[in-house]
């Protein structure tokens, strides 16, 4: 199937803003990829790359302004949850303790 066939059957059309971010290049450690393993890369990755490196997370894209979020648009944070804050009890924890109270 052709990428034109396969854009109009599964509707994908790429965007047109011009500072579209497009596919990064991931490099990958020579050896296994474990938590101990060097960069690959020596030094900085060049900036305007698209090379990715998978074990220290550098990019060339780094501090791209179209990567850059907009506060406007942005979703807002979660809340955070109180871990000590008191659970609401069941039925049956309440009448146990209404039992104890009696």
């Amino acid at each position: 199937m052709s990428t034109t066939a396969r854009h109009r059957w599964d509707g994908w059309t790429e965007p047109d803003d011009p500072a579209w971010v497009r596919d990064v290049h991931p490099i990958l450690p020579a050896d296994l990829m474990t938590p101990d393993s060097p960069c690959p890369h020596k030094g900085p990755v060049e900036p305007g790359s698209l090379d990715y490196c998978v074990v220290c997370h550098a990019s060339g894209r780094d501090g791209d302004p179209a990567l850059k979020i907009d506060p406007r648009t942005a979703p807002k944070p979660e809340p955070v949850v109180d871990p000590e804050a008191e659970k609401p009890r069941t039925r049956k924890q309440r009448r146990a303790k209404l039992a104890r109270s009696a």
